[in-house]
């Protein structure tokens, strides 16, 4: 399935929940990050039930500090 991550285009093997995804793909992130799923920010807690599908957006933004 084809997903876009960030805006690039991504194959996916299989389907996996938004938190499995974030773990294996971006284990780098710090504690101040946030998602988009769908054009929608989502809170941590549900990234546990949301699955991936084909066509979806997903948008991982980091804290930058400096102002």
């Amino acid at each position: 399935m084809i997903v876009f991550i960030n805006g690039d285009k991504t194959k996916l093997n299989r389907s996996i929940s938004l938190e499995k995804f974030l773990e294996e793909h971006f284990s780098n992130l710090s504690s101040s990050y946030a998602v988009a799923f769908n054009n929608k920010f989502v809170p941590k807690s549900s990234y546990r039930d949301i699955v991936i599908n084909d066509g979806d957006e997903i948008e991982v933004v980091s804290a930058q500090p400096g102002g």
